[in-house]
């Protein structure tokens, strides 16, 4: 994790007016693609923001989708299941640099990253984001791997969540490390959010409403 962090500070990253979002949990489980869909969701079709969201891990969710889909709600040129559009917004999933490097020159509003803390590529562009969102857990047997992301990020700006917290570890990660713990609001479909989860998803992307 150090080398990444020592990455982001030589690289010379560019502004752009495409928001980046990337978002990476503390493990396998939590909760990431959850959320990170969740906030696709939001800008997508709440704030009408062209929005790609990029699986950077291994875990194949998006082809999921594609296969538990029908072919007449799935909008793509060449039914490509690593590359389509659904509920108006661009999955991507088995990317490269430079597919991600030809997707920033597309002039979408949103780029989401669903990162991997095991996937080089989803730390790299973690770390290039505009916006940073660490999805933590509590449970005895996964609060490791949160206190090994949380320091591996101490000295950069992001925000941290969890689903489901056990309210006295999540005090304690709270005092520990500095940081405040959103709770993520439940719901049943993260395609089909309520409007308080929407105003939850706006004050966490720190949107101003229109």
């Amino acid at each position: 994790m150090k080398k990444f962090l020592k990455y982001r500070k030589q690289r010379d990253i560019p502004v752009c007016k495409t928001l980046k979002i990337g978002v990476i949990g503390a493990g396998k489980g939590v909760g990431t693609t959850y959320l990170a869909i969740m906030i696709a969701n939001f800008c997508a079709n709440f704030r009408g923001f062209k929005t790609a969201l990029v699986e950077c891990n291994d875990n194949k969710d998006y082809i999921k989708i594609w296969n538990e889909t029908s072919i007449n709600e799935i909008s793509t040129i060449e039914r490509n299941m690593y590359d389509f559009s659904y509920k108006n917004i661009r999955f991507i999933s088995e990317v490269t640099s430079k597919k991600i490097a030809q997707l920033e020159l597309n002039q979408y509003h949103v780029i989401l990253f669903d990162c991997s803390m095991d996937s080089e590529l989803g730390l790299m562009e973690f770390f290039r984001c505009n916006i940073r969102i660490v999805v933590c857990a509590t449970q005895l047997y996964k609060i490791g791997w949160t206190k090994k992301l949380l320091s591996d990020v101490k000295d950069i700006p992001i925000k941290a969540v969890a689903f489901c917290a056990d309210k006295k570890a999540k005090a304690k990660i709270e005092k520990d490390f500095k940081r405040v713990v959103k709770d993520i609001p439940m719901e049943c479909n993260s395609l089909c959010i309520k409007p308080e989860t929407c105003n939850w998803i706006s004050q966490l992307l720190e949107l101003q409403n229109e």
